[in-house]
């Protein structure tokens, strides 16, 4: 027969161990949760430059074809088409993202801070 005070001391050694387990588990789980959270924010900032850039090209683009209007260009809608036209010709992208949805999309991620 096994001596009660051995199963005691083994029950009690195993809960330690299974214990110190959880709790490294646990520390594991919050630093890579703090990771994820940081790399969050790195995100959420970069995605809020690259909205400001869509708000700061469409001003540019305006300035432009403005400037080319009263220069006797064609009216400026038929300036910015033509533009963007070339540059998707060009291989680029073309906006599809307007002023507007750039300063909403960075008016909602203001409101939902990370």
């Amino acid at each position: 027969m096994i001596d009660p005070n051995i199963v005691t001391g083994g029950s009690a050694v195993a809960a330690a161990l299974a214990s110190g387990f959880f709790t490294w588990l646990a520390a594991g789980s919050s630093e890579r949760l703090q990771k994820y959270r940081e790399r969050n924010r790195e995100l959420a900032a970069k995605y809020r430059r690259a909205l400001e850039q869509v708000e700061g090209y469409h001003a540019q683009e305006g300035l432009f074809a403005s400037e080319l209007e009263m220069l006797g260009a064609d009216k400026f809608l038929a300036v910015k088409t033509e533009f963007r036209n070339r540059i998707q010709t060009a291989g680029y992208v073309r906006p599809t993202m307007s002023a507007h949805d750039a300063r909403r999309a960075i008016e909602e991620l203001d409101s939902h801070p990370v």
